[in-house]
This record gives C-alpha cells, sequence and structure tokens, in this order.
C-alpha cells in the first residue's frame, strides 16, 4: 500500500510543481507586460516634456525677435528725435547769428551815419526803420 501512497504523493508534487511554474510564468509574463506598458508610458512622457521645451524654446525665440526689433525702432525714433534736436539747434543758432549781424549792420550805418553828419537820421527809430538786406 505503500508503493499507490507513494505514487499518489509523486503525482500531487508534480502538480503542485507545475502549478507553481505555470504561476510563476504568469507573474513574470505579467510583470514583462507592466514592463512594456511602463516604458511606453515613459517614451510617451519624454515626448510631451520634449514638445513642451520645443515651444518654451520657439517663444523665447520669438520673444527676442520682437525685443530686438522693439530696440531697433527705439534707436531708429531716438536718431530722428536727435537729427530733429539738432536741425532746431542749429536753426536757433543761425537766427541768432543773423540778429547779430542785423544789429551789427545797423550800428555800422547808425555809426555812419552820425559821423557823416546828416543831422535828419540823427533819429534811433528812423535808423532802426531802415531796411537792411537779409
Amino acid at each position: 500500500m505503500c508503493y499507490i501512497g507513494g505514487k499518489r504523493d509523486i503525482k500531487v508534487k508534480a502538480l503542485e510543481t507545475a502549478e507553481a511554474a505555470k504561476h510563476l510564468e504568469e507573474k513574470r509574463q505579467y510583470e514583462r507586460e507592466m514592463k512594456k506598458a511602463s516604458a511606453k508610458l515613459e517614451r510617451v512622457r519624454l515626448e510631451q516634456e520634449n514638445v513642451r521645451q520645443l515651444e518654451l524654446k520657439q517663444k523665447q525665440k520669438e520673444e527676442l525677435r520682437k525685443k530686438k526689433e522693439a530696440d531697433l525702432e527705439a534707436r531708429k525714433r531716438q536718431r530722428e528725435a536727435d537729427r530733429i534736436e539738432k536741425e532746431i539747434k542749429r536753426q536757433c543758432t543761425e537766427k541768432a547769428r543773423k540778429q547779430q549781424r542785423v544789429h551789427v549792420e545797423r550800428l555800422r550805418i547808425e555809426k555812419g551815419v552820425i559821423e557823416k553828419g546828416n543831422k535828419g537820421c540823427r533819429d534811433k527809430n528812423a535808423v532802426r526803420s531802415i531796411k537792411l538786406p537779409i
């Protein structure tokens, strides 16, 4: 009887071993699938991160380009304002020189009239009314 019982023990052990092997294989298969899914999710995450980084770079480039354009425009406006200011200053200086010339010419004429002894033109208002070529 021992012999029959011994066969039974061997069969039970073989079945248990086969079930354990099957269970271990299923566990390994499940781990492989989980690893694949995890790798796929990681690839998707990295791809999204790369897209986000690329968009950020593009945005920074665009902002830099706009800033350069704005700086260029500001310099252009400043140059134009400086040119206008310089022109106004030049005109003002020219006007002052012209007034000085006219004043000196009037003094010269007045002095000349007084030296000649023209008594009718001794009046300063009469001298001022003399039209000078401009």
